[in-house]
């Protein structure tokens, strides 16, 4: 870990070739999770980095909480940009931000106070902007606004 900092892409290669953990973290200056990606990132020592992540690490939540391109993005060592370039471009994708669920969309089931169970069958706007929902509670079909009636 300590090495990744400074050493040479041979230095780095070398060392993993000779079985040194690629996830393996450590203290350094008193603060535990660095690991040699975090160390080399934050050096901004480029070679070590492309061969890290060439060679199976992961950027993880290590000293302090923070991974190896925030890391990266707050140093000022020269390569350093370089570094969270490449940690940025290696991270896995966001997933995509949650669908929004449409409450009273045709089809989903809500509950009213007096009606019980029933399952939207058709929406249309009314003039005071609220929604009336066609609701068919068992057979018998009820045109309420949105307001009164709950997801189920």
């Amino acid at each position: 870990m300590r090495t990744a900092g400074v050493a040479s892409a041979e230095e780095v290669t070398a060392l993993i070739d000779a079985g040194a953990d690629l996830e393996c973290s450590r203290e350094s200056g008193g603060i535990d999770g660095w690991t040699a990606l975090h160390a080399a990132a934050a050096q901004g020592n480029e070679e070590a980095v492309r061969v890290l992540l060439a060679r199976g690490a992961t950027d993880r939540r290590g000293p302090e909480g923070r991974t190896a391109l925030a890391l990266a993005r707050r140093s000022s060592a020269p390569g350093s940009r370089a570094c969270s370039t490449m940690l940025a471009a290696a991270a896995p994708p966001k997933p995509p931000p949650p669908q929004v669920v449409e409450p009273h969309a045709v089809g989903e089931r809500v509950t009213h106070a007096k009606f019980g169970l029933g399952t939207i069958v058709a929406t249309e706007p009314s003039a005071d902007g609220q929604r009336k929902l066609t609701i068919d509670f068992g057979g018998t079909r009820r045109v309420l606004l949105a307001k009164f009636v709950t997801p189920a």
